[in-house]
């Protein structure tokens, strides 16, 4: 708004300029037409004047030519005349060459004089009369009811001026707030968003400068807004990578404590089992054949541990072959269905709508282990039972934005838990790293989970709030799909309800 009141401001001093200037101009104007219409009018009531009362001296006498000139005179109001006799008419024809400059010059035209005296506009036109004598007529107009006319015409013009003047500055500040004020305004709001970070548009549609600069604006927001997209998925790209690193090397790291200390415990294990499966076959009493009973089943725990930790350590290297995950997720489910009956939960699966089916390459045994992982730790995160929603999705982006070198199949497991806090969903790959009740877990799924889906070119996503459950994404790269008789050589590789 400030530049508009300049640009008002300066406005209204040219104008205000402008309007003295003619102002000035009209006044010498007016002044000069009215002396002249004085002047004229004398002129033209003196030589009327002087004609008939030189008439009237001829046919009569003196006396007679001034009662003429009394009784002319009584009809004029504006203009006084007088008859000057012998003496009267010299000094005032003298007096012409004294008078200093005035309002009106004094003027010599044929046979009268014009000058102004005392606030008067004075004519003067000698006569002679048949006997020789001299008179004079002389017509003396006021100038102060002139110069009253000409200060009401001025009075108007500056009232008439003044109004101009003033609508021209409201209609200059509306204006000025419409076209420039408010611009400006939307201008530096959007300033001070860009510099808050926030990419608006200021939606200027005028077509001159200001909304030039407003669409020029627009597209450094929109090319900041980019670039700053651009800067946090490479960011957040960067940070997943230097996060897997981290946790690949964490895992490198405990997988080779993992394998020594598996190996370790290997033989004492066997030789323990053993030694109790051979007192219980052997024993009489009931209570030694129970306490050498649970040390053969407290073994095998061990064992499954054991084996745990060297599937961990050293996975195996499984043929993969192709095939579509729809129908792996299904027969998986249905295997695992029962053991989640028994915690009270209930699948809901949700197929993808593409009709065409998707293909990846993958060991089956591993990815139908991943899934089964999944949603047991589902259920286990629901101790009075619960809905666990599993989906599907295929030819997904995983980076929308960014170019992709291939479509992925998302697999969700949600469950409607407790859900995780932050500092636990950071060390939920961690081996060994558990929150459900001892007997319930080793703590080694979810670690072998991860890095069977790493094995695979694929990356686990995880999202959990207190209150709302948690979800766990399996993002796998997709293949073209197999030709037939790619499909006849995998044929072998596929268990029955799969393919």
């Amino acid at each position: 708004m400030r530049v508009a009141l300049k640009i008002l401001i300066v406005m209204v001093a040219l104008v205000i300029m402008v309007l003295a200037v003619e102002a000035g101009l009209r006044s010498r104007r007016e002044a000069s037409i009215y002396e002249q219409d004085l002047r004229r009018d004398q002129r033209i009531l003196g030589r009327a004047l002087r004609e008939a009362a030189e008439l009237t001296w001829r046919e009569r006498d003196l006396a007679a030519a001034e009662r003429v000139v009394e009784v002319a005179a009584e009809g004029e109001h504006e203009v006084a005349v007088r008859v000057l006799h012998g003496d009267q008419v010299h000094g005032e024809l003298e007096s012409l060459v004294e008078l200093a400059p005035t309002e009106f010059p004094p003027e010599l035209e044929g046979d009268l004089f014009q000058f102004s005296r005392e606030d008067a506009l004075v004519t003067v036109i000698p006569l002679e009369g048949p006997d020789g004598r001299e008179i004079g007529l002389e017509l003396s107009t006021p100038l102060a009811d002139g110069r009253e006319h000409l200060a009401k015409g001025m009075r108007r013009f500056a009232e008439v001026a003044g109004f101009l003047l003033l609508t021209t500055s409201l209609i200059g500040v509306a204006a000025g707030r419409w076209m420039v004020g408010r611009p400006i305004q939307a201008l530096v709001a959007q300033t001070r968003s860009l510099a808050a970070g926030e990419f608006v548009h200021s939606d200027l549609s005028q077509l001159d400068e200001i909304g030039e600069l407003g669409r020029a604006l627009d597209r450094t927001s929109d090319q900041l807004a980019t670039a700053r997209e651009a800067l946090e998925s490479e960011t957040r790209q960067r940070l997943e990578a230097v996060e897997n690193l981290r946790q690949a090397d964490r895992l490198a790291t405990l997988g080779t404590l993992a394998a020594g200390v598996a190996h370790e415990l290997g033989t004492p294990l066997h030789v323990i089992a053993g030694r109790a499966q051979r007192v219980a076959r052997r024993s009489r009493g009931e209570a030694v054949h129970a306490d050498a009973q649970i040390i053969v089943e407290q073994c095998e725990t061990v064992q499954g541990i054991v084996r745990g930790l060297l599937d961990f350590a050293r996975p195996a290297k499984l043929e993969r072959t192709a095939f579509e995950p729809l129908p792996m997720v299904r027969r998986t489910m249905t295997l695992v269905e029962p053991l989640l009956r028994k915690r009270k939960a209930e699948v809901r699966f949700m197929a993808p709508s593409a009709d065409e089916p998707a293909w990846i390459e993958a060991n089956l045994g591993q990815l139908q282990q991943v899934i089964t992982n999944l949603l047991i730790n589902a259920a286990q995160s629901m101790p009075e039972g619960g809905r666990i929603d599993l989906s599907v999705e295929h030819g997904l982006d995983p980076h929308p934005g960014a170019e992709a070198d291939r479509p992925y199949t998302r697999i969700s497991v949600r469950d409607h838990g407790d859900g995780m806090d932050p500092e636990v969903i950071d060390h939920i790959y961690d081996p060994f790293f558990t929150t459900k009740e001892p007997g319930e877990g080793t703590g080694l799924g979810l670690s072998i989970v991860y890095g069977i889906v790493r094995e695979h070119g694929g990356w686990i996503e995880v999202e959990s709030e207190r209150g709302w459950g948690s979800r766990f994404c399996v993002w796998l790269p997709e293949i073209d799909a197999p030709t037939d008789e790619d499909k006849a050589k995998d044929a072998a590789d596929q268990p029955k309800g799969v393919a």
